[in-house]
C-alpha cells in the first residue's frame, strides 16, 4: 500500500529527489494532527478527524514544494537520451560520376620526337566513377596537334584515382585533392596511312573545385622509354551527378 507522502507526491508531482523532504514534513504535521485530534476527537467525531488530516496532507505538499523550489532544480532523469552529433554532409560523395571536358597541353624533354615531339595542344573528354567517397576509376580520351610535325595524336587512358574532400576537415571548402594512376595508349598519324602507337602508363594529381565546376592536373605519361616520357597539363569543367 502506497504511504500517504508517496500518493501527495505522486498526485502534485513531486520529483523523487524531493519525496524526502515530503515526507519529513508530512511527519511532522501528522504529529501535529494527532495531538490536534487526541484533544478533540470526543467532541468532534470521525469527520473532524477526516478534515484536520486532510488540511495536514495538504498543507504539507505545499510546504515541500516551498522546499524544492529553493533547493533548486531537480535531477534529470536518468531515461533522458542525449542525442549524438550528426557527421558534417560532404560536397563529394559515394555513388558519383564525375562527367568533364578539359583543354590539354603537352610537353616533353630530351628531343621527343616518337610521342608528341616538343609540344602539343588539344582537348578531351573523360568520365569518372566513384564508388566510394575516396576511390574511384575513370577514362579519359583527347585529341592533340604535335609540333613540330603538324601531327594528330589519339591518346586514352585509364586511371585509378585517389582523393581526400577537404570539406571532411573544413565545412565549406569545397576542394578535394586527388592523385591517380594507370595505363592508356598513344597513336599518332604522321601523314597519310602512316602512324605509330605506343602503350603508355601515367600518373599524376591534381584539384577538383566544387564551389565552381572546374578542375585541374598535371600528369606525366611514361610512353617507351626517358626520352618519349611528356608532362601533361589538363584543365576544364567537370560536372557530378
Amino acid at each position: 500500500m502506497t504511504a500517504p507522502s508517496d500518493q501527495a507526491a505522486l498526485l502534485f508531482g513531486i520529483s523523487q529527489s524531493n519525496r524526502e523532504k515530503t515526507v519529513i514534513v508530512f511527519a511532522e504535521f501528522m504529529v501535529v494532527t494527532e495531538t490536534w485530534d487526541g484533544l478533540s476527537s470526543t467532541e468532534n467525531g470521525p469527520k473532524s478527524q477526516r478534515m484536520k488530516q486532510a488540511i495536514a496532507l495538504t498543507a504539507a505538499v505545499v510546504l515541500s514544494q516551498a522546499i524544492a523550489v529553493f533547493a533548486g532544480e531537480t535531477d534529470v532523469s536518468a531515461k533522458q537520451v542525449i542525442q549524438p552529433v550528426p557527421p558534417l554532409a560532404s560536397y563529394f560523395g559515394a555513388n558519383e560520376f564525375d562527367l568533364g571536358a578539359f583543354g590539354t597541353y603537352d610537353t616533353s624533354f630530351n628531343d621527343n620526337r616518337r610521342a608528341v615531339g616538343d609540344h602539343a595542344w588539344g582537348g578531351g573528354i573523360g568520365v569518372t566513377y566513384f564508388p566510394w567517397l575516396y576511390a574511384g576509376f575513370g577514362i579519359d580520351g583527347s585529341l592533340v596537334k604535335t609540333i613540330p610535325g603538324d601531327d594528330l595524336g589519339q591518346q586514352i587512358d585509364g586511371k585509378f584515382t585517389l582523393r581526400y574532400p577537404l570539406d571532411l576537415m573544413f565545412p565549406n571548402l569545397q576542394l578535394a585533392p586527388y592523385g591517380y594512376a594507370g595505363v592508356g595508349s598513344l597513336i599518332v598519324h604522321t601523314g597519310g596511312s602512316n602512324h605509330h602507337s605506343s602503350v603508355l602508363g601515367n600518373f599524376g594529381g591534381g584539384f577538383e573545385y566544387r564551389f565552381t565546376p572546374l578542375f585541374s592536373e598535371t600528369g606525366y605519361e611514361i610512353v617507351d622509354g626517358p626520352k618519349d616520357n611528356f608532362m601533361q597539363v589538363n584543365f576544364g569543367l567537370q560536372y557530378s551527378f
